[in-house]
């Protein structure tokens, strides 16, 4: 009984990370995107646009949307910043939304390196 305990223990610790990571994190597992700083603007919007989306979809008052969006880049940056690179990929396929995006041939060789 005692042995089944602790798995049920190192499970919950194994499945419940103690904390998230932010959108440095994700620049620090990826320097090659941050050290650019047309890919890194655009890996911020991204994470930026996604973070406001969820505040907004929390039916936030609209005087704390800014505020919380930045609470959210804070604590789930990372997971943001992959969903950014999820869209940033599919706007290098397309040559008119990358132009849209500011990102070159260069910088979308870089966001096309990037894999999860």
């Amino acid at each position: 009984m005692r042995s089944l305990f602790f798995i049920s223990i190192s499970l919950m610790i194994i499945a419940f990370p103690a904390k998230s990571k932010s959108l440095n994190d994700f620049f620090n597992d990826y320097p090659e995107l941050s050290e650019n700083i047309f890919t890194k603007n655009a890996i911020q919007d991204q994470a930026e646009s996604f973070a406001t989306q969820e505040a907004m979809r929390r039916d936030t008052p609209a005087d704390k949307i800014v505020s919380l969006t930045n609470k959210l880049v804070m604590e789930n940056g990372y997971d943001y910043a992959r969903l950014g690179m999820r869209n940033l990929k599919l706007a290098c396929s397309i040559p008119d939304v990358a132009e849209i995006n500011s990102l070159s041939k260069s910088d979308c060789t870089l966001i096309s390196k990037y894999a999860e």
